[in-house]
Order: C-alpha cells, then sequence, then structure tokens
C-alpha cells in the first residue's frame, strides 16, 4: 500500500497527493495557499485548506495560520516585522519544554542529536548525510531520516560557524521594511515551516522559497533586476 509509510514515532499515517508524503503535500500547500489573499475571489482559499486539513499535518496547518495573522499583521501594523520574529523563535525555543505531545517524536530525536554534539560539531558541523549515517533511533526499528527541522539541519551541517555567517543576513531582513505582503508572508510561512519540517529537501517548496527570498531580500530596490 503505497499510502502507508512510517512517521517520525513509527505509526501509520496515510500519505496525500502526488509528493507522496501528507507532512511535504502540507508544506506546499501553507506556502502557496498565501497566494489566494491576493486575488479577488479570496473565498476560493477554501480549496487548499479542504486539501491541507486533509494532511493533517499539524505543523502545515500551524504555519498557514502564522502566515495568516503575519499578513493580517502587515496590513494593520500591529506590532514590527523584528518582534514577530523573535517572539517566534522564543516560541520555537520554548515548545520543547510545554509536553503538549504534539511532536510525534521530533523533540526526543532532536534531544538525542543535541547530546551527541561534540566541540568539532558544534563549530564546523559534520556535513551533509551525517545524520543518516548516524542512524539516530527515536523508537524500536525507528531512527530519524531527517531532523525534521531545517534550523537544525543547518547547524549539524555548518555548525555555528554557518550559523554566524546567515546571522547578518538575517538581521538584515526582520529590520528591513516589507514591500510586498504576499511574498513576505510566503517567507514567514517558511520560517515557521522550517521549525517542524525538512523544507529544504523538497525542490517543489525549495523553487518556491528561493524567488520568495530574492524578492522579499531585494525590498524597496526593482525587485526584478535583483530576482
Amino acid at each position: 500500500d503505497i499510502g502507508s509509510i512510517y512517521s517520525v514515532g513509527g505509526s501509520s499515517v496515510r500519505t496525500n497527493g502526488s509528493l507522496g508524503n501528507n507532512n511535504l503535500l502540507a508544506s506546499y500547500l501553507a506556502l502557496t495557499s498565501m497566494a489566494f489573499l491576493s486575488i479577488k475571489h479570496k473565498w476560493l482559499m477554501v480549496l487548499p485548506l479542504f486539501a491541507l486539513a486533509l494532511t493533517a499535518s499539524v505543523m502545515g496547518i500551524a504555519s498557514l495560520i502564522a502566515g495568516a495573522l503575519y499578513y493580517l499583521n502587515l496590513k494593520f501594523n500591529f506590532v514590527k516585522k523584528w518582534q514577530i520574529y523573535l517572539a517566534s523563535i522564543a516560541g520555537m525555543i520554548t515548545l520543547p519544554f510545554l509536553n503538549l505531545g504534539l511532536d510525534s517524536g521530533r523533540f526526543d530525536g532532536w534531544k538525542i542529536i543535541l547530546s551527541k554534539v561534540d566541540m568539532s560539531h558544534f563549530l564546523i558541523g559534520k556535513g551533509a548525510g551525517w545524520l543518516a549515517d548516524a542512524r539516530i533511533v527515536v523508537a524500536p526499528e525507528v531512527y530519524f531520516a531527517q531532523e525534521h527541522n531545517a534550523f537544525l539541519t543547518i547547524f549539524n551541517m555548518f555548525g555555528m560557524i554557518g550559523v554566524t555567517l546567515l546571522l547578518p543576513i538575517f538581521f538584515k531582513f526582520i529590520f528591513s521594511e516589507d514591500k510586498n505582503k504576499i511574498f513576505s508572508s510566503i517567507l514567514f510561512v517558511t520560517f515557521c515551516n522550517s521549525y517542524g519540517h525538512f523544507t529544504a529537501h523538497q525542490s517543489t517548496v525549495v523553487i518556491i522559497i528561493i524567488v520568495t527570498a530574492c524578492i522579499c531580500l531585494a525590498e524597496g530596490k526593482n525587485n526584478g533586476i535583483n530576482v
């Protein structure tokens, strides 16, 4: 049955769509659904929302909600952009300590990964493919093939040196003004979704992210030329 796969926790789940995995499909739908906010007949957004609900992906659904709230904030300017991002980071750090039972074993896997970090790993990382070779067991006959966290993936591959090199770009972005509400909201969905999914491993989503990031990082300039 190609519709049955093993999740992080080892339980059988039903896949949806041509991407062959409910979490991969949810990531794609969460990003692309934001585009419906820019059209006249916004009620059509019910179609991707229904598809997203069928995936039963908590991270995908939560990311879309976060993106919609970010879009509303851009329209009404309740709080600053940097405040939203820093509050999101604080929430991501806090969530594993709340024991809400929504992580499907991810938090246990992350804890095991971090427990194996030595000084060289911390500084320069372990490179691509390390996690698969480490075969970190999170349950009987179930091991982490992906970190299910794009931020942790970057750390595992490049260490704090790689993270530090990316921070100036990140801080420049969060303190810049959003000129395009839809693209900025899509990028925030990406940021939130990256917390619980291996977003950067999915080519159909990465293509969207690259274009979106180029446009958002070129705010205030000629976006067409920069892209």
